[in-house]
């Protein structure tokens, strides 16, 4: 018997009414996407240069947040409408992404994901890379996602240009995030504690007698494998 527990959601996104969204001083106006800086390959930030005829198009900017607290990060596009704030403390990052109108997320592996998930809980609109297994196992079509690099360019565009369109799947989003939390997490891991050693010990009267399992939404379409 296997099960996925997923983690809780980082105490910045956990009370999405208590962020205040915070627009960057850099971000002079109109709208802007935000994403998260990592330097190693599976990352594909390589992947940021297809955004720069679109910003340039609309108007719109792109904040690139990440890096060690007081150290720099690789430039990865060199442009006017790109930004790179580095570090980003965990009080200002939430309201940066609250303020923004997109959460770009072009990682092609995680372990488990949390920047998807973090802006989900704030309400605002996510694409992300459906290469990236484990995102699409949990998020699947109840997000924006991309799976080839051309179709990132065309369904960007199509984001960028019509707010109803960017916010179809914002409520789902907001229940998928809901589910991400500490206490339900922990709750589910003592379950899941509990069955192994009740199989251990051949205790199956306890693992058939649960009616209710708290592990019922372990998985994004609330099933156990």
């Amino acid at each position: 018997m296997t099960c996925t527990i997923p983690w809780g959601v980082p105490a910045g996104f956990s009370d999405p009414d208590g962020v205040e969204p915070l627009r960057p001083d850099f971000v002079e106006g109109g709208r802007f996407i935000t994403t998260i800086y990592d330097p190693f390959p599976h990352k594909h930030m390589e992947l940021l240069e297809l955004t720069v005829p679109l910003l340039e198009e609309h108007g719109w900017d792109l904040v690139v947040m990440g890096g060690m607290r007081g150290g720099g990060i690789d430039v990865v596009v060199d442009h006017p409408r790109v930004h790179y704030p580095g570090f980003v403390d965990y009080e200002t990052m939430p309201r940066y992404i609250k303020a923004s109108s997109l959460f770009l997320f072009p990682s092609e592996y995680e372990g488990f994901g949390f920047p998807p998930y973090e802006a989900m809980s704030l309400g605002v609109p996510v694409l992300y890379n459906s290469r990236c297994a484990v995102l699409e196992s949990v998020i699947g079509d109840r997000a924006f996602s991309f799976a080839r690099d051309e179709e990132l360019v065309e369904v960007l565009g199509r984001l960028m240009d019509s707010d109803e369109e960017r916010d179809r799947h914002v409520g789902e989003g907001l229940e998928i995030a809901a589910s991400f939390d500490w206490d339900l997490a922990a709750r589910r891991y003592m379950y899941a504690f509990q069955m192994a050693h009740a199989y251990r010990d051949r205790r199956l009267d306890f693992a058939a007698g649960d009616p209710k399992p708290p592990l019922a939404a372990i998985t994004g379409n609330g099933t156990q494998s």
